[in-house]
């Protein structure tokens, strides 16, 4: 049992969506400006994002390494 909706109501619904949408796109242009700002004040770009710098490898690499060698190190001069 499917009402009869009334070309009013169909009017307002259409409105809001025209509403959601435009507020939709507003917030959107926001937030591309506001990540744009925090690339440029960061100075790096897309491709930048996410990656490491070579110290942070090389100091978890170093700490990888002294973590699987120092239980034998210690068992080996406990013998």
């Amino acid at each position: 049992t499917t009402a009869i909706e009334q070309p009013g109501d169909l009017k307002v619904k259409y409105d809001e969506l025209v509403q959601y949408t435009l507020m939709l796109e507003k917030d959107k242009k926001k937030l591309e400006v506001e990540l744009a700002e925090s690339r440029s004040a960061k100075g790096t770009g897309a491709s930048d994002s996410g990656s490491c710098d070579k110290l942070q490898v090389v100091v978890v690499a170093a700490l990888g390494f002294l973590l699987a060698y120092l239980p034998k190190l210690i068992f080996e001069k406990g013998a």
